[in-house]
Parts: structure tokens; sequence; C-alpha cells
């Protein structure tokens, strides 16, 4: 999956770009037609054809409300469980001849909450249909706190246990391998506890608290794609940083 500023700057630089998403590439004909020749919408399929190791579904859910929508089905929890679940399972069959990779992003909440969140993310059921869960674990998203912390983000240290419980919920719940864990983490300014910052201390506690469960990784996003390496390059004092300082690795991927 590539998102669109990113497909941008794929084509200025004069690459050719696979638009993809869970919807269909009829969701994408607009901005495929935005992009120019350089660009064309396809199925995840075709996107694994293409070249891609690794197909990424963003926010695979209901709607939080489908009182004023009109949809195929039933929308009681346990259909919108199997929608969801099937959905993913019936993708990574499709994608298995390809040898790529299928992982999700769901919510954070989806690691505390036993019922599907009302959203059809119901854990237990998705951790068997995806290669890598993707868990949204910024802790400003912990608007009503986790067990033990009522306000998330009151200390540095709230903010490394927010992610570091959470992660540990989820384990214990499902009983599966941290490997198969790949959380998004935040790297934006908070909007539910006061406006903190999110600069190096912020950044670091959350990648630390990951690295403490042995997590395949961490990703971070920023909704305004601005990313800097603060909060990734250990500072030593024979190494002083400088505004060059690059990441290290690339694995650790932006939303």
């Amino acid at each position: 999956m590539i998102g669109s500023t990113l497909a941008r700057l794929a084509v200025d630089a004069g690459y050719e770009v696979v638009l993809s998403n869970s919807r269909g590439p009829e969701t994408l004909t607009d901005l495929a037609a935005e992009l120019g020749p350089q660009a064309r919408a396809a199925t995840p399929t075709e996107a694994a054809k293409a070249g891609f190791d690794e197909v990424q579904f963003d926010y695979v859910r209901f709607p939080d409300s489908t009182t004023k929508l009109i949809l195929s089905g039933p929308t009681d929890e346990p259909h919108r469980i199997e929608a969801i679940s099937s959905f993913l399972g019936d993708a990574h069959k499709a994608l298995v001849p390809y040898n790529v990779f299928l992982s999700a992003d769901i919510f954070g909440y989806t690691f505390w909450n036993t019922n599907d969140t009302g959203i059809g993310q119901q854990l237990n059921h998705l951790v068997d249909k995806v290669d890598y869960i993707c868990p949204m674990l910024y802790p400003s998203g912990f608007a009503h706190g986790i067990p033990g912390h009522v306000k998330p983000m009151a200390t540095t240290d709230d903010i490394h246990e927010t992610i570091k419980l959470t992660l540990d919920k989820g384990i214990e719940r499902t009983d599966i391998n941290p490997l198969k864990l790949r959380p998004w983490l935040q790297a934006f300014r908070d909007y539910a506890f006061g406006g903190v910052m999110f600069g190096p201390e912020q950044v670091a506690t959350q990648i630390s608290a990951a690295d403490a469960d042995h997590t395949d990784g961490w990703q971070l996003w920023n909704p305004r794609n601005n990313y800097t390496s603060i909060g990734l390059v250990r500072e030593t004092a024979t190494t002083p940083p400088t505004k060059d300082s690059s990441l290290a690795s690339t694995t650790h991927a932006s939303k």
C-alpha cells in the first residue's frame, strides 16, 4: 500500500506508481488521474504482482455509526467481526502465491477490549488472519485511559507504560508471538490531554516500550508527514547529534 503523499513524491522523482487500498481500485481513479500516466490504480493482488513485498491495510473497520448508512447485510457484533476477519483471511489467501506479507492496522483499545470496539475489530479473531498486527498505540488515542493509567501522558513514564502495558495485554490475551506485532507510535502533538508536544523524550520512550516487548520494529505516524530523527538517534558524548542525523534503519516506516 502506498500513501498519496509518497505516491506524489515517487511520481515527481520519475517512478511508476501502483496505487492500492482495501476499498478497491475504483476509489483511487481520481488520484491516479491527478498523478498522471505514471500512476495506476490496482487491487492488492495486482500490487503484489507489481513487486510489493507487503500489503498493509489501514483502518479495516466498520464506521462508528451505521444508522445513516445502508449496508448489504446485518451489522450486529458477530456479523461485524466476521466481515472484518473474513476479508483479511481472504486477502491473505489471495496473496500467498506471491510470497507477500499481509498486515493490518487496528485501534489500540482492541488490545484491551474483549468486544469488537463497535467497529468489527476483535483481536482474537485477527491474529491468525495476517502476518503482522499493527496496533495504533498513540497515547493520545487512549482518551479514556487504561487500567492503572487514567492519564496515559501525565509523565514520560506514563507514556512508556501505556505502550508497554497495552502490548503486554495483547500478548497475554492471544499468546501471539511479539514478532507479529509492529505498533504505530505517536510522532505528533497530543490532542486529548492538554496538547503535549511529542519531542525526542516522548518518541524515545515509546520506542523503548516497544523494544522491551521484542516487537518486530515499530512505525511512527505524523499526520503532516513531518518526520525528523528526534528520538531515534542515540546521543553520546563522543558522537554529538547533527542536523543531518539520519535513521540507521529503513525498517521503521511512517504511516
